[in-house]
C-alpha cells in the first residue's frame, strides 16, 4: 500500500525531495529508507529528476497521466511489477543502478527510454507495451 508520507513528499517537487533523498544517502545502503508507491493512482507527480535512495516501490501503480521520470536516479531496486502507464513513460536519461522490475508492467502508450542506463538486471518479463517503444541509445 502506498505511503502516504511518500506521497506527500513528492507532491512538493524536486527539491524538496532530493533534500531529503541526499540525507539518506549518507546512510548505509541497507539503512536507506524505502518509498511505496503501490496501489497508487498517480496523476500529478512529476518524477524526473528525483533521486531515489533506497529501494522504490511501484507494485501496481497507475500512472493516469505521463508518467515523468526523465533523468530519475535509482540508486537501489526499482519495482515497477504490475504497474500501469496509460500514457507516455517516460524514462529518458533514467539510471537505474540496482534490478528494476517492470515484470508484467502494460505501457498504454509509448515508452520511452531513450539514453536510460540499466546497472543492474531490467526485468521487462510480461510487460505489455501497446504503443512503440524507444530504447535508443539505452545502455545495458
Amino acid at each position: 500500500m502506498a505511503s502516504q508520507e511518500d506521497i506527500e513528499r513528492a507532491r512538493k517537487g524536486k527539491k524538496d525531495w532530493n533534500a531529503w533523498a541526499k540525507e539518506e544517502l549518507k546512510k548505509p545502503e541497507d539503512e536507506r529508507a524505502a518509498v511505496d508507491f503501490s496501489g497508487a493512482s498517480i496523476l500529478d507527480i512529476n518524477f524526473s529528476g528525483f533521486i531515489f535512495p533506497g529501494v522504490a516501490y511501484f507494485i501496481n501503480a497507475t500512472f493516469e497521466s505521463v508518467a515523468l521520470f526523465k533523468g530519475a536516479t535509482f540508486e537501489s531496486r526499482a519495482d515497477f511489477h504490475g504497474a500501469t502507464f496509460r500514457n507516455m513513460a517516460h524514462f529518458e536519461g533514467a539510471t537505474f543502478k540496482g534490478i528494476v522490475l517492470f515484470k508484467g508492467a502494460t505501457f498504454e502508450g509509448v515508452g520511452l527510454f531513450k539514453g536510460a542506463t540499466f546497472e543492474g538486471v531490467g526485468l521487462f518479463e510480461g510487460a505489455m507495451f501497446k504503443s512503440p517503444v524507444n530504447f535508443f541509445s539505452a545502455k545495458f
